[in-house]
C-alpha cells in the first residue's frame, strides 16, 4: 500500500484545518568541562495541529481523563521536512499561542516506515 500519498493527504487537511504550533525538541545534552555545566541545544519546528475532544468511549478516567484533548499533529514541519522522531526526545515541548500545553503521551500512526501523524494527548486545556 502506499502509505506516503495518505501522509501527504493527512498532512494536506491538518495544514488547511490546523493551528500553528512550535514543536521545541532540546538534546539530552553533554557536559563541558570547562563550563562545569551540561550544554543543550533547542531546536524550534514550525507545524499545525488540529485539537478535538476525546469520543465518550473513549474516556476511561484513568489514562484518559474528562477533559482531555486530542491533538493530531504533522509529522511534517511547516517546510515540509520530516519532524525528528518525538516519541523518543529527551524534550519535547508544544507551544501553542504562546502556552505550553500538557502533553501527557505521544503515539504515532504509522503503518509500516511511514508516519502518518502524531496524536498527542493533552491534559487541562489547550494552554494550561
Amino acid at each position: 500500500m502506499d502509505y506516503e500519498k495518505i501522509q501527504t493527504l493527512a498532512a494536506n487537511q491538518i495544514d488547511d484545518k490546523g493551528r500553528d504550533i512550535t514543536i521545541r525538541c532540546s538534546s539530552a545534552g553533554t557536559y563541558d568541562p570547562v563550563s562545569d555545566s551540561i550544554v543543550r541545544t533547542v531546536t524550534d519546528y514550525d507545524g499545525k495541529i488540529v485539537i478535538t475532544d476525546y469520543s465518550s468511549r473513549d474516556i476511561d478516567g484513568t489514562v484518559i481523563q474528562v477533559g482531555d484533548r486530542l491533538g493530531l499533529l504533522s509529522p511534517q514541519d511547516d517546510d515540509g521536512d520530516e519532524l525528528p522522531n518525538l516519541n523518543i526526545q529527551p524534550d519535547v515541548e508544544f507551544i501553542l499561542n504562546s502556552k505550553t500545553l500538557n502533553v501527557v503521551r505521544i503515539t504515532s500512526l504509522k503503518p509500516g516506515d511511514t508516519n502518518l501523524l502524531y496524536k498527542l494527548q493533552i491534559r487541562g486545556g489547550e494552554g494550561g
